[in-house]
């Protein structure tokens, strides 16, 4: 573990995650990494770079709105197809924000906003492959994407994510934190698990985590909903559901004559 008495790991059904993104940590952590340092100056650094293994295909400044402070959104690669996104805050406050995905991943998912209001830089993956959320065909001739999918995206993507941040800032984030919803969740109950030296605090939100239970139940009611719409005959439910209350009250009935 990182560090024992740091380390938090929370999963929990419903959790909100904020207390994890104001004021948790101590020293210097609330304090901006490297003054000077805008996001800007953080695109310009990483344009183009290889690091530790993942190519920057695309760093651009996004403007302030009203919901986000100006940042510099990173992209990158790494290969054969893990693509991921960094964003760097115009004031880094020190601390790190991984956000997990959502049903089969395929694709980034947008960043937090209250981490990236907060200071943070925010990352988050498409776990190793691109496509629709509910298509899990990628695995089935893929190995290496299922892996990625199953518990390897996060350790792969954060490794060279440290060494840009090291790259722009001069030093790693002093606070790390993950949080995921459903497949997130899972995600974030296998870093628990596996890797839970990456993090100082991880939030799993309703997790999947009996992945296998939920698509197979998922799967079950997908078909038969789609039986019965594509049925010629569909049932009357008010006539079925009549009869099930007959049928109760008669069995009723009989048992305390």
């Amino acid at each position: 573990m990182k560090n024992p008495r740091r380390t938090q790991i929370a999963a929990l059904a419903i959790v909100a995650a904020t207390a994890f993104l104001r004021g948790c940590g101590g020293g210097n952590a609330g304090a901006p990494a490297a003054p000077g340092v805008d996001a800007r100056q953080a695109c310009a650094t990483l344009q183009g770079k290889k690091i530790a293994g993942a190519t920057v295909t695309a760093a651009a400044v996004i403007a302030a709105s009203a919901a986000v402070p100006t940042y510099c959104n990173v992209t990158a690669k790494v290969e054969p197809s893990l693509n991921f996104e960094m964003r760097m805050p115009d004031t880094w406050i020190g601390k790190l924000h991984y956000m997990g995905g959502g049903g089969y991943n395929g694709l980034i998912v947008p960043a937090s906003v209250n981490a990236l209001q907060k200071g943070f830089i925010t990352i988050a993956s498409d776990s190793g492959h691109q496509g629709n959320p509910l298509d899990a065909s990628f695995a089935l001739n893929d190995a290496y994407a299922a892996s990625l999918f199953g518990s390897l995206s996060v350790p792969t993507v954060l490794s060279p994510a440290l060494e840009m941040i090291k790259t722009v800032y001069g030093r790693a984030p002093s606070r790390s934190y993950f949080e995921g919803c459903s497949n997130g969740g899972r995600e974030a109950l296998i870093n628990a698990q596996r890797h839970a030296d990456l993090f100082d605090g991880i939030v799993a939100m309703a997790p999947a985590y009996n992945w296998a239970g939920v698509m197979g139940a998922f799967n079950r009611t997908a078909r038969a909903v789609a039986h019965r719409v594509g049925s010629s005959r569909r049932p009357n439910w008010r006539r079925c559901q009549g009869r099930s209350a007959m049928r109760a009250m008669t069995r009723t009935a009989s048992s305390t004559a």
